[in-house]
């Protein structure tokens, strides 16, 4: 397949105008931050940043940015966003998604002591499972975040 930018090797590259211009654009206005960190990754390499150094400055690890470097020399600039991924798309909108998830934190109808499954499924139209799995997703998501600084100071005065 022919190159879509010139290299000199692999240890740096050279991007055309058009490729430089998209990649800052990408870097400093994506919303997508997979994206911003994959067109700096390119941006570092073509400045002359080794994977190790380019790995350190973006705080990734170097098994990424030689993941992302050989994309790019693959496919360049559009060989940075995510390939489709396998099974079948996603039928709850993220709109759904987020209707479930704020209505737990409000206080439940009158006279109940908290939401159930049962009735945030009645309230947004959903099924009881899909309300089961989208706060279980929830919940495992919510479990992996770091622990905030405040949290980690009161349990060490604990």
């Amino acid at each position: 397949m022919p190159s879509t930018h010139s290299q000199t090797n692999h240890r740096s590259i050279e991007l055309d105008p058009t490729q430089h211009a998209q990649l800052l654009s990408l870097a400093s206005s994506s919303r997508d931050a997979s994206i911003q960190l994959r067109a700096q990754i390119i941006l570092s390499w073509a400045s002359g940043a080794t994977g190790e150094q380019s790995a350190k400055l973006l705080d990734t690890s170097r098994r990424t940015v030689s993941k992302w470097r050989s994309r790019f020399r693959q496919g360049g600039v559009e060989a940075l966003s995510d390939r489709p991924r396998p099974g079948a798309p996603r039928t709850i909108s993220s709109g759904k998604i987020a209707e479930v998830l704020q209505l737990r934190q409000t206080p439940p109808p009158q006279g109940k002591p908290r939401w159930t499954t049962r009735m945030l499924a009645q309230h947004t139209g959903l099924s009881q499972s899909t309300v089961v799995r989208i706060s279980r997703s929830h919940e495992k998501r919510a479990s992996h975040a770091p622990p905030s600084h405040n949290a980690h100071a009161n349990h060490a005065s604990a």
